[in-house]
């Protein structure tokens, strides 16, 4: 996760904690996206000078690896809504109450937010790649020994485990991470929609225990397809010295054309160290 927020001055008047992403008028010293239509944008965080920095990745390897979360995401999710179109059969074959699903629903969805409180640190500490393989294997489990969950207590408890293994975009620019969060959001959205749909298909013709299973084998695809592609994207940064740290006021300086090099402008960007 980077930590590159422009330095402020006096002559700014942005809010505490605004990234400026837009350099109109090149006062702004640090690398700036190339293009003529993107000639003014402020490329934050501010890559390094080594080719295997995430952010320098072509856009094809950078592709490769949003489609790793993405499909992460897709077969993540699938579980956590799969069980709504099945809910009866689970009711009559385990006897369950529909309170004790829709509690073990609740439970699940609390977890995936409190899991990130072990994840997140984990993830920063040894790699995202690790995370998301270990959040995989888990579910895998969790997922093929589910339908032997037929009491209360061990129907929560696998519920409880699954929110807390599905817990666990760092490879693009600020200015173009919105694509792809909404991309993210999109696939995590339209699944939520699609899986009891699905579930309910495999209910009727293969019985409800495999509405579980299947949520499995699909994790195990997804497990197959990150192991294969999924690259680690943590990355520390060396530090840069700060070129001119002293102006507080608009760059007086000459301004020259920004085309995915330096400007040599008046102000600065603090150095980076990023995960």
């Amino acid at each position: 996760m980077a930590h590159d927020t422009p330095a402020q001055t006096d002559g700014d008047g942005l809010p505490p904690g605004t990234t400026r992403l837009i350099d109109v008028d090149g006062s702004v010293i640090s690398k700036h996206a190339s293009g003529s239509d993107e000639a003014d944008i402020i490329l934050i965080p501010r890559p390094s000078e080594y080719p295997e920095d995430p952010l320098n990745w072509t856009k094809k390897r950078k592709w490769l690896a949003t489609s790793c979360v993405l499909v992460y995401t897709v077969m993540i999710a699938i579980p956590s809504s799969a069980v709504y179109s099945v809910v009866t059969p689970i009711r009559k074959a385990t006897g369950l109450s529909l309170s004790d699903i829709n509690n073990g629903t609740g439970i699940m969805f609390l977890f995936y937010g409190w899991g990130c409180l072990i994840w997140q640190p984990f993830a920063l500490q040894y790699g995202k790649r690790p995370a998301y393989l270990a959040s995989l294997i888990a579910n895998i489990i969790i997922l093929a020994t589910a339908p032997m969950c037929t009491t209360k207590h061990t129907y929560l408890a696998n519920r409880i485990l699954l929110g807390l293994f599905g817990a666990p975009v760092e490879s693009w620019f600020a200015h173009q991470r919105p694509k792809y969060l909404a991309l993210y959001g999109w696939g995590l959205s339209m699944t939520g929609k699609l899986a009891p749909m699905l579930s309910g298909f495999i209910n009727v013709g293969m019985g409800w225990k495999w509405t579980l299973w299947w949520c499995s084998i699909f994790n195990g695809i997804a497990l197959v397809y990150c192991f294969l592609f999924m690259e680690e994207t943590n990355y520390d940064r060396p530090a840069r010295p700060v070129e001119d740290s002293t102006s507080t006021g608009h760059a007086t300086g000459v301004r020259e054309q920004h085309n995915g090099s330096d400007a040599d402008e008046k102000r600065t960007l603090p150095p980076t160290y990023t995960h």
